[in-house]
């Protein structure tokens, strides 16, 4: 994989990068080769130790932030961690949604699928806040904003919610013309002014299977 191509920029001891699909962020679940973090540490001199400041599923493009530093991952890694990060997704999901914004607050595990939820399993507080952009014949764009980050919080909301996300076979149901995974791409990252730099975005444009995607549901 050309790292290169997929860089957006560098701040602050910081990489951000347009993650593509179906690339796996760092090991897990058996997959122990051609990760993303092992990419970036081919690509970057040895004696720089990147680490994942962000993470995203296989199936989910978008903004990924890299430290290259102790500091810069002391500083950014805090800003995250106190929810003073500001994180946007967009994603098309199945139906034409009833509401212009909304908010979604529900209890998540924290490691698992909800349709395996039992007593035994901890439940953590999960808002997000979701914002139609366009509404399709049959489905709709929508921007997220997740204030926690439980895992698969947005597709397991918007599961809650009557729309799932276009090809979630998990949390809603595939359909016979998509065959590519599910919808869901990171737009950009916030970060409020720090002990190392003063306020900035970073932004992730669509990659060509989102576009496909989005073709897709405005033609079906």
């Amino acid at each position: 994989m050309d790292i290169s191509k997929l860089i957006i920029c560098e701040k602050s001891g910081v990489l951000f990068l347009n993650k593509p699909v179906p690339v796996v962020v760092h090991p897990c679940f058996g997959e122990n080769e051609n990760t993303l973090i092992q990419f970036i540490r081919e690509y970057l001199p040895e004696n720089v130790r990147p680490r994942l400041l962000n993470r995203l599923d296989r199936w989910t493009s978008g903004c990924i932030a890299v430290s290259l530093n102790i500091e810069s991952h002391r500083v950014f890694a805090r800003l995250i961690e106190t929810r003073k990060v500001k994180k946007v997704y967009h994603a098309i999901v199945n139906g034409v949604c009833d509401f212009d914004t909304i908010e979604k607050r529900a209890p998540l595990k924290e490691h698992a699928y909800f349709k395996d939820n039992d007593k035994k399993d901890v439940f953590k507080d999960a808002l997000t806040y979701f914002e139609v952009i366009r509404r399709y014949r049959n489905f709709s764009l929508i921007r997220a904003e997740p204030v926690t980050g439980r895992t698969h919080q947005i597709r397991v909301h918007l599961s809650l919610l009557g729309y799932p996300v276009m090809g979630d076979s998990v949390y809603g149901c595939g359909i016979k013309q998509w065959k590519e995974g599910y919808c869901l791409h990171a737009v950009g990252l916030s970060f409020p002014e720090n002990s190392l730099t003063g306020a900035f975005s970073v932004s992730a444009p669509y990659d060509s299977r989102f576009k496909r995607a989005l073709y897709l549901a405005s033609s079906i």
